[in-house]
């Protein structure tokens, strides 16, 4: 589709790569069309999320544009109003991420503050090993270990199964798994960057999660200070919350937001 590659290049090869893991990324799309050509578009996703140990049927926005030549129409506003009535009587409510929040706001979408957690640490360095993953390479790997994984929170949580993960891992830096590495001895996927002596730790993949401890063992780096990107209270009950937006990011909802408790929601599972 012309208008979504337009206006996000690169964005049909990345749900290629999905496809052939197995993954559609639209539930569904809404279009408008011009002389028969399509010149703005909404897509709709299926979202699961787990909150407060309460799993959810959830709809996300996304692919949300307009042709430059035909902007300022409203076409893109009524693509959504349509969606969102689709939605109505389909999901428990519907949410997205923007760097335009106000736009949203028209709609009766509100902004959900999300936080990171911080926590000191010292560590001297790790004895186990990992290793990048890649595509093709490990595409089984990924399928196998996404589909069988133990939820990361209770409190908050999208149950990815690989879906949004590999969108969003293989989009920007294919045909690595950006930020995915893979440990041998335990069978589980780590997704982190480490910047100097801080780990920016985004997400654990394993059918049993493994304790902090475990993870650190991986690093053959000092670390003294991580950052969860993810509602972490199965790995400490020590980290501190602080309001925080990935690449300025906000997560909005529309509807009646459950959650109670801080949260943040891993960046490689957001839409």
């Amino acid at each position: 589709m012309k208008c979504l590659e337009k206006t996000f290049p690169g964005i049909e090869a990345a749900m290629k790569r999905c496809r052939r893991l197995g993954f559609e990324w639209f539930k569904k799309r809404f279009v408008k069309k011009v002389r028969g050509k399509v010149v703005s578009h909404v897509g709709l996703i299926d979202y699961p999320m787990m909150i407060q140990g309460q799993l959810y049927n959830v709809g996300a926005l996304h692919g949300i544009c307009t042709e430059k030549q035909h902007r300022g129409r409203g076409f893109a506003s009524e693509l959504i109003y349509e969606a969102l009535q689709w939605s109505s009587s389909r999901v428990d409510f519907v949410v997205l991420f923007s760097k335009i929040p106000s736009y949203y706001e028209m709609f009766s979408f509100r902004e959900v503050r999300e936080t990171r957690f911080y926590l000191p640490i010292s560590h001297q360095g790790g004895s186990r090993s990992l290793r990048e993953m890649s595509s093709p390479k490990d595409d089984a790997l990924f399928v196998r270990l996404f589909a069988s994984r133990a939820p990361l929170s209770e409190r908050v949580w999208v149950k990815d199964r690989g879906e949004f993960a590999s969108f969003n891992t293989l989009n920007i830096s294919y045909p690595k798994f950006w930020t995915l590495h893979y440990s041998p001895s335990t069978d589980m996927i780590f997704s982190f960057i480490i910047v100097e002596k801080t780990l920016h730790l985004f997400d654990v993949v394993a059918k049993t999660l493994p304790s902090l401890e475990m993870i650190l063992d991986h690093l053959s780096t000092g670390i003294d200070r991580i950052y969860f990107y993810f509602t972490c209270e199965q790995f400490t009950d020590k980290a501190v919350s602080e309001p925080y937006q990935f690449v300025q990011e906000q997560f909005m909802v529309l509807g009646k937001w459950p959650g109670q408790d801080p949260f943040m929601i891993s960046p490689i599972s957001h839409c």
